[in-house]
């Protein structure tokens, strides 16, 4: 079962900020504790995208039920 994800969430910025993380993590002279730092919060913001994915996807099948049930 999903998690609630927050109203304000903004999946376009979440993916931004996900691929800034991914470019940072290519550097070659990253301190071992920024490449940890940044490897939770790039999992923090793939849960709340794949819950925000999951949510609209529930929220497009009760559209698509109560429009073929009119």
């Amino acid at each position: 079962m999903s998690k609630t994800v927050n109203k304000d969430f903004n999946y376009l910025k979440a993916k931004k900020e996900l691929d800034d993380i991914m470019q940072s993590l290519k550097e070659e002279d990253i301190p071992l504790d920024l490449v940890i730092e940044l490897y939770k919060k790039a999992l923090k913001l793939t849960s709340d995208m794949e819950n925000y994915l999951e949510e609209t996807k529930n929220s497009i099948t009760q559209i698509k039920a109560q429009f073929h049930s009119e």
